[in-house]
């Protein structure tokens, strides 16, 4: 089965200034089946989001979607590629949208969730952002669940130090490393890492 033209579904983001997932999965019967699927499964929509949000760099994070989707593929035989990743960041992109009104940004930055919003639930099938374990499926899964926020050629992350790195650091540095973060860094947490945007948006659109 082809994959969907996304024209129709473009047009409304021009005319609203958003894409809906709930009507892009109503529309699409590739995506309504897969979601029809999951739920026989006993995987709700909610579980989706949960598993998005949890996908981060490690392979460990995002075993529970690989595993949900080789239970799909079983049943399903044939779907368009990407199709079930498409759906799982239409959840997490639907769950996000009431709460970007109340995040605590510019709208520019608003603005610029909303654009990967609708890149991602309107990609091309076979587009990396719709391929489970690449950098940008993860980076896609951060951002529609508001963990990495969008900015132009740039995203940035709000993190912190692990307490975990150190066990890493040679004990002759420890103090003064101790000293560094909290006389100049001012604690373990907030942290901003800034990361360069795996695709420069301009040239999605």
């Amino acid at each position: 089965m082809a994959a969907p033209s996304s024209d129709r579904v473009m047009h409304a983001y021009y005319n609203t200034g958003v894409v809906t997932p709930k009507s892009a999965i109503e529309r699409w019967p590739e995506l309504t089946g897969i979601a029809e699927q999951i739920i026989r499964i006993g995987v709700s929509a909610q579980d989706c989001v949960r598993m998005v949000r949890n996908v981060g760099e490690s392979p460990e994070s995002y075993q529970p979607v690989l595993q949900l989707k080789a239970a799909v593929h079983e049943c399903l035989n044939e779907y368009p590629a990407g199709e079930f990743e498409r759906l799982l960041l239409c959840y997490a992109s639907e769950d996000s949208l009431p709460r970007l009104e109340t995040l605590p940004v510019a709208n520019s930055v608003r603005a610029l969730f909303r654009k990967e919003f609708a890149y991602y639930t309107t990609a091309r099938s076979g587009s990396l952002y719709l391929q489970a374990c690449t950098y940008f499926f993860v980076t896609a899964c951060e951002i529609t669940t508001l963990h990495r926020f969008p900015a132009g050629p740039m995203d940035w992350v709000i993190s912190g130090i692990p307490r975990s790195w150190f066990a890493k650091i040679p004990a002759r540095d420890l103090p003064r490393t101790l000293f560094f973060l909290a006389r100049k860094f001012g604690g373990l947490q907030p942290a901003f890492f800034m990361h360069v945007a795996p695709e420069p948006a301009a040239g999605r659109w």
